[in-house]
This record gives structure tokens, sequence and C-alpha cells, in this order.
């Protein structure tokens, strides 16, 4: 006998915001190379010299309340505008479904780093996450270890502290991003794009 009814299950497949003409959300996303930003609303990709004033006035103020941010890049000696552009960068340089600016508010910085050691990671707005949970550069730099497969042995050395040192450091970053081992970690991790 041929079963002829069907099941269908309906997938949300997360879609990158501002994608559709009618998502009039901001997304920002950069160019690696050149630490560009280019934005995408309403279906449409725009350059950073595009952005509407209101919304480079936003990334603005809050590069202000950033004081770590503010002062690194002031040090570099480029004009405002290329300031708050790599500022801009730094905190969501890749695509996703979540906007960056939704209802006129810059929401929480990705999960994006363009080097492992970004200065980006001690600003005071640059959050990175895993489950919810943020991860310090501490935790950054065992897991960047991890994820290129360098025996702990290794890691421990490089970070110039004992094995049970290292065992401690990974049973508490295990436990705050809520998995069981490495397998684990390194599924979220590769999951949420750390």
């Amino acid at each position: 006998m041929i079963n002829i009814s069907k099941i269908t299950k309906k997938t949300n497949t997360a879609q990158i915001a501002g994608l559709l003409p009618n998502d009039s959300n901001i997304e920002f996303f950069g160019h690696k190379s050149t630490k560009s930003v280019f934005w995408l609303s309403k279906g449409k990709v725009q350059p950073w010299s595009k952005l509407p004033n209101f919304m480079f006035q936003l990334c603005l103020n809050q590069l202000n309340n950033d004081k770590t941010a503010l002062n690194y890049l002031q040090n570099l000696e480029i004009d405002l505008n290329r300031q708050v552009e790599l500022y801009i960068y730094h905190l969501y340089g890749d695509l996703d479904a979540m906007p960056d600016i939704f209802k006129g508010q810059l929401t929480i910085s990705e999960n994006f780093r363009d080097e492992n050691n970004t200065p980006a990671l001690l600003w005071e707005t640059k959050r990175i996450t895993l489950n919810g949970k943020k991860l310090t550069p501490r935790d950054l730099k065992i897991i960047d270890f991890i994820l290129n497969d360098v025996p702990d042995k290794a890691i421990a050395s490089e970070m110039k502290i004992t094995q049970p040192t290292l065992d401690f450091h990974k049973r508490n970053l295990y436990k705050r991003a809520h998995v069981v081992g490495k397998t684990s970690l390194i599924i979220d991790l590769l999951n949420q794009h750390v």
C-alpha cells in the first residue's frame, strides 16, 4: 500500500537582517582586508559613506561612551568618520540574522573577531558570547588553542600556567558555557561564530 499522506515540517531558516525589501532594520558587515563597512537595509547594500546622519550619530554616541575604544581609535590618527567606521567594523563585522540597528537602537556586538587577539576585545562595548555568557580574553585564548587542536600541555606552556591551572580554567569555561566537554564546546563555538 502506498502512503499518500505527507508530513511536512516547516523550518525557520535564519534570514540575514535587512535583506528583504520590507526589512528596514540595519545590518552592518565588513570587508576584512580593508576593514570597510557596508550596511544592508530594505534589500539594498550601501557603503558606509551613505549611512544616514542620524544613524552615524547613533554609532558616534556609543563610541564616545566607550572610553577604551575611543582612546584606541584616536591614537590611530585617522579622521572621525574612519574612527566610527572601524568601531562599527569591530563590533558588527559579520552578516547574521540579528539586526545591528533595531528600532532605532544599536544592539549588542556580534561574535566577530577579524583576528584572534583584536584590540577590540578590551573595549567596553565588545562582547563575545557563548550560550549567552560573555567570554573573557583568557577564555578566548584557550578557545583559540582548542580550535587549532593544540594539546593541553602545549596550551599550558604557551600560557605560562600549570596543567592543573589550565584544567581549572577549562572546567570553568565549560561550566559557564553550559557544555560538558571539548566536543560540545567546539560544536557550540562553530554554531555561534565565535
